[in-house]
């Protein structure tokens, strides 16, 4: 008995604040849509990026709220690559967001030579975005 009231509470818990307030709605609850995380996130800028175009053909921009300085300047030292305050914008092919609306979100910018990697993006769990 002990373990369906931890299953049941479990439930109650993981569901619970699962929808957001719609002020234009009245009060009504209605469920974010991942790819409006992934909207919103991309126009709110990165906190620093790390320019892995010579070996992979990708920037990978960070944007979350673990996204430190000194936990960008550790990723961009562990790819032996330079720090950015943005990926550059020209010959960008597309993106992929990965953990959108997270403390970890992540942008991942496409150029060309990577164009098998973008096409993997939503299978490997993240949301493609044009350029």
């Amino acid at each position: 008995m002990r373990w369906l009231t931890m299953i049941t509470l479990g439930i109650a818990l993981s569901t619970a604040g699962c929808g957001k307030k719609d002020d234009d709605n009245k009060g009504k609850t209605k469920a974010s849509k991942p790819a409006d995380k992934a909207k919103a996130s991309a126009s709110s800028g990165p906190k620093g990026a790390c320019d892995r175009r010579a070996k992979e053909f990708i920037c990978a921009e960070y944007h979350g709220k673990l996204a430190s300085a000194s936990f960008i300047d550790g990723e961009c030292k562990a790819y032996k690559v330079p720090r950015l305050a943005a990926c550059p914008t020209e010959g960008v092919i597309g993106r992929c967001v990965r953990w959108a609306g997270t403390a970890q979100e992540a942008h991942e910018v496409y150029y060309k030579g990577g164009e098998k990697k973008l096409a993997a993006c939503e299978v490997t769990k993240g949301k493609r975005l044009p350029k």
